[in-house]
């Protein structure tokens, strides 16, 4: 796993970063190029199967089939363009799509490669003092000013698993 290590040695180099009072991380440009790639061909196959249903005197498959892949479509465009993490600083709390967490209330954060779905992926592993798990994928750009900053505010809450 030489990216890992080489992600820890990078981060390990780095001691001081300058904070600005909101940080705000968005979904990298890799994600947002797969998730586009899934997203809108499943929209153009909504419209196709619509226009088939329009035009073959109302048929129901092809209508039930537009329906289906423009939800779907749609769906994975909203979930990949949604994605944001942000922290705020002075207050030091940690929000996210459906989280909204103090970082007086984390126990402990590790830093660990996680098997996620078929991929290994970088993921923050965070537990929290009322024994709950969240677990931040590192989707975003910037992921290693994300982890700095979470090691400089959480300091000996901080871990990072080799």
């Amino acid at each position: 796993m030489l990216f890992y290590e080489d992600f820890i040695k990078s981060i390990n180099s780095k001691s001081n970063i300058e904070m600005k009072k909101i940080e705000k991380f968005s979904v990298e440009a890799k994600k947002i190029v797969s998730g586009a790639g899934i997203g809108i061909p499943l929209i153009l196959a909504g419209f196709f199967q619509g226009y088939l249903a329009v035009n073959e005197n109302v048929k129901v498959m092809p209508g039930v089939f537009a329906l289906v892949f423009l939800f779907l479509g749609i769906k994975q465009l909203r979930t990949t363009f949604s994605y944001k993490v942000i922290i705020d600083t002075e207050k030091k709390i940690l929000i996210g799509e459906k989280l909204v967490l103090s970082l007086a209330d984390i126990d402990s954060c590790t830093l660990e490669e996680k098997k996620i779905g078929k991929n290994l992926q970088v993921v923050l592993d965070i537990i929290t003092v009322d024994r709950k798990q969240i677990i931040i994928p590192l989707y975003m750009k910037n992921k290693e000013r994300f982890v700095l900053i979470m090691r400089l505010l959480l300091d000996t809450k901080f871990f990072i698993k080799k």
